[in-house]
């Protein structure tokens, strides 16, 4: 019975692998190919947010110190 199962279990190994082996490049790669597909938008808007948010911290920084007169700088006044 063991050498039954053993040879059983060979061909099935030997029928997964040549399985395998028979694929297209579609039919192995299929679920990474969608899943980068799938990913690019996500990062693309996270990517845009994340910038148009650092420009409008920096504008504000900027316009904050122009109304206050606090500049990097401002506490240097009469010093040498």
């Amino acid at each position: 019975m063991e050498t039954l199962n053993a040879i059983s279990l060979a061909v099935v190994e030997r029928a997964l692998i040549q399985a395998r082996a028979e694929k297209s490049f579609w039919q192995k790669y299929r679920w990474y190919i969608i899943g980068g597909l799938a990913a690019m938008p996500p990062q693309a808007a996270l990517g845009w947010w994340y910038l148009r948010r650092r420009k409008a911290k920096k504008a504000a920084l900027k316009r904050s110190e122009e109304e206050t007169g606090l500049g990097p700088y401002s506490n240097m006044e009469g010093q040498r």
